[in-house]
């Protein structure tokens, strides 16, 4: 029998680049080429996996932009993982992951994501990959996915464009134990107050009298990178991060080592630390 995504955690031989956010053509394509190089291919194949985007007109042009990108800016071969409302049968999907050096996993609607996923396999496929050592990149969406849950703005893309929306909070696959939100540091909200607030008003609501929450905010133009059982933060732009914040509305840096994604790469994979010191960082303490 198939074990479900959450039953697995991140291995020793992951390679993963979790992006918060950002312009994907502009100041996140640095962090997208880490991924790249970390595949150790000159001419990568990369499978695109544009599912978070659930309105058709967004996701033609998601899947245009990207091809743009990928193919004739960087030169690397792409694949897409399905046309939109269509998925293909389950052996089609294995063999595109199969060919895949690197998947990349597209921002918006986690909530529609993970449902599309679980009906047809494709988040264990997912997490298969990812144990067998795929380099698996996403942003926005294709990062929370990866976590126990997280503040989602799905409900923006499930509505006609200009309604009022809410934040939520949505369950992701489960490989990194605990809550997250990307675009930590943007005010791109229903009222214009920072993401990070709703995030830290979430947390508190699952703190008690006995424990606060804790979970991980991932700005924009920083990602969570892992790599040989390690954990490290790297940046393509200053004064972002990720961070560690309590439902007690207290926040810090995530103690890892950062790195600027115009670094080398081998310079970024000698350093880090281990999962268990991550863990550590959100365990939940005492008032």
């Amino acid at each position: 029998m198939i074990e479900r995504p959450e039953a697995h955690s991140i291995p020793t031989k992951a390679k993963m680049v979790l992006i918060g956010g950002g312009s994907y053509r502009k100041s996140t394509k640095p962090l997208f080429k880490v991924g790249l190089d970390l595949s150790g291919k000159e001419k990568p194949n990369v499978l695109v996996i544009p599912t978070p985007q659930n309105k058709q007109p967004d996701f033609e042009k998601r899947v245009g932009g990207l091809n743009e990108m990928i193919s004739k800016e960087i030169g690397a071969n792409v694949d897409v993982l399905h046309n939109f409302d269509e998925i293909p049968d389950k052996e089609t999907i294995q063999e595109k992951f199969d060919k895949s050096d690197l998947i990349y996993i597209s921002g918006g609607n986690t909530r529609y994501a993970m449902d599309v996923w679980k009906k047809y396999g494709i988040d264990t496929m997912l997490s298969n990959a990812m144990q067998r050592g795929k380099v698996i990149t996403g942003q926005s969406a294709g990062a929370l996915a990866w976590f126990k849950e997280g503040l989602s703005d799905s409900e923006k893309y499930e509505i006609a464009e200009g309604s009022p929306w809410k934040f939520t909070t949505v369950k992701g696959m489960g490989q990194i134990d605990t809550s997250t939100t990307p675009h930590y540091n943007s005010t791109k909200t229903p009222d214009g107050r920072p993401r990070s607030e709703y995030f830290k008003d979430l947390l508190s609501s699952k703190s008690n009298d006995n424990s606060i929450e804790y979970g991980l905010g991932i700005d924009n133009n920083a990602a969570l990178v892992a790599l040989n059982g390690l954990v490290r933060v790297v940046i393509s732009k200053n004064n972002v991060g990720l961070h560690v914040v309590g439902g007690d509305r207290s926040e810090s840096e995530l103690e890892a080592p950062k790195f600027s994604s115009d670094k080398s790469t081998d310079h970024i994979t000698e350093n880090g630390i281990s999962w268990k010191d991550f863990y550590n960082q959100f365990a939940k303490k005492l008032k």
